[in-house]
């Protein structure tokens, strides 16, 4: 942060909003390695967006406000030599308007629903953890890197809250068959909140 800016401190935390997982269960969701997401997605909604900010101000400075403004970011590099056989896609955020996308809600449960419970509503579902998913529109940017090494890291937002300027950046995981000999991809991400007085 430079001083003079507004900036106060970055925190971090592995995997915020997300359940501690129940490693002594058979089967429990642990989150530790997951495929690559293979859709639109920020993964953050507006108010998943809010929730971790504010949980994670309450943290490490004692209470859930305190600040004029948060940005949820992403850091994500590669393990693995490129070229990566997915790479990770990035939607340049000033090419997305602030109405598309709708929330993908995050359900972690001990048996997959069947039947009618399959589709049925769940109460408090507007409160729950969910992303942000997005339909195809030729108005989208979109950027890859195609030979990212372990040194090389983007950072993109899930979510700033002032919406006057780009605020979220979509991304999606593709299978890019164009490169010779690919390499299986090796992936990690810091999730960080920053906060403005």
């Amino acid at each position: 942060m430079e001083p003079g800016r507004g900036g106060r401190e970055i925190s971090r935390r592995g995997r915020p909003d997300h359940p501690q997982p129940d490693r002594g269960r058979p089967g429990g969701h642990a989150g530790l390695i997951q495929p690559p997401a293979g859709e639109a997605h920020v993964d953050y909604n507006t108010l998943t967006g809010q929730k971790a900010a504010a949980r994670m101000h309450e943290q490490h400075f004692g209470s859930r406000d305190g600040y004029r403004r948060f940005c949820c970011v992403s850091l994500w590099r590669t393990f693995s030599p490129g070229p990566q056989d997915w790479p990770l896609a990035v939607c340049d955020g000033r090419s997305v308007a602030d109405g598309e996308g709708v929330s993908n809600t995050l359900f972690v449960v001990d048996q997959f629903p069947v039947g009618e419970a399959l589709t049925a509503p769940v109460e408090g579902e507007d409160q729950m953890i969910a992303a942000t998913i997005f339909r195809h529109n030729p108005a989208h940017r979109w950027w890859y890197f195609s030979n990212m090494e372990r040194d090389d890291v983007l950072l993109f937002k899930f979510h700033d809250s002032d919406h006057a300027r780009t605020w979220r950046c979509p991304h999606t995981a593709f299978h890019d068959t164009s490169l010779a000999h690919a390499q299986i991809r090796a992936s990690i991400e810091l999730r960080a909140v920053a906060y403005w007085n």
